[in-house]
């Protein structure tokens, strides 16, 4: 009875989805993305990693960066700490914030610029996890075998999500678009969002980093924001920093550089 129950509710969450999903997934074509976010705006911005809905690290300074006008002063707010910088020539932009302890009660972050200003909301201190390595990270819950409770019971409005898109290409990037991207394996997934953890989204998140993130909050009770970064098939030289990989002098590497 319990797992017809599980089947049940399953089934209800899984229409559910494919209904408010069903409209983005009719205009997508394999092998295509559709960028909802670009990576840099044209105008005053952040970089994609901060966004309405995040987890900041606890107990560390708390670094901001973004884009503006050259020569832009910018003041960004929160939990009544201040602190302003200004844009360079590349019209990059950064600022720094002092550490604050875990809270679960939701922040806003003012972003101010000389003629423009915009809030991020639902803010939370806590840790945050970096979901790192190859497709045995990148497996997704719903392709574990009897992860039917586990996408159940994913109601934690304190775990936060977020997918990095997998961006092709050989060229160094700054940032990610918000974007929304169709492939013959993962079928439609949401990526560049910060998402707050639901039966509704948990299937897609990493297995092994979401079983791994939720029995620390479970046990802790502080909220976890996971940055899903893994990649199948990777090798180690594409997890080594480049600065790093330009020393080593063997054939092997410079090929790949």
């Amino acid at each position: 009875m319990k797992k017809y129950y599980s089947t049940i509710l399953l089934a209800v969450f899984t229409a559910s989805f494919a209904t408010t999903q069903a409209g983005a997934a009719e205009k997508l074509v394999n092998g295509e993305d559709r960028i909802n976010a670009p990576a840099i705006g044209s105008g005053l911005c952040v970089h994609n990693l901060f966004q309405s809905g995040m987890v900041l690290q606890r107990d560390k300074p708390i670094r901001i960066w973004g884009w503006a006008k050259p020569g832009e002063k910018i003041t960004v707010t929160f939990a009544e700490k201040t602190q302003s910088g200004i844009a360079g020539a590349d019209r990059s932009w950064r600022v720094e914030l002092p550490g604050m302890p875990a809270n679960t009660e939701p922040q806003k972050m003012s972003i101010q610029g000389n003629d423009s200003k915009f809030e991020l909301e639902n803010i939370l201190l806590g840790d945050v996890w970096v979901l790192a390595g190859q497709s045995n990270m990148e497996f997704p819950l719903d392709r574990i075998e009897e992860s039917d409770i586990e996408i159940l019971s994913a109601n934690y409005k304190n775990m936060r999500h977020l997918k990095v898109p997998q961006l092709n290409g050989s060229e160094m990037l700054e940032t990610f678009p918000s974007q929304n991207q169709k492939d013959h394996f993962f079928g439609q997934s949401r990526q560049g969002y910060w998402d707050v953890v639901s039966p509704v989204n948990s299937g897609s998140i990493a297995g092994l980093g979401y079983i791994f993130a939720r029995r620390i909050h479970q046990v802790t009770q502080i909220p976890i924001g996971m940055i899903d970064i893994s990649r199948g098939g990777t090798t180690v030289e594409t997890w080594t920093p480049l600065s790093v990989l330009k020393e080593i002098d063997t054939p092997e590497v410079k090929a790949k550089l």
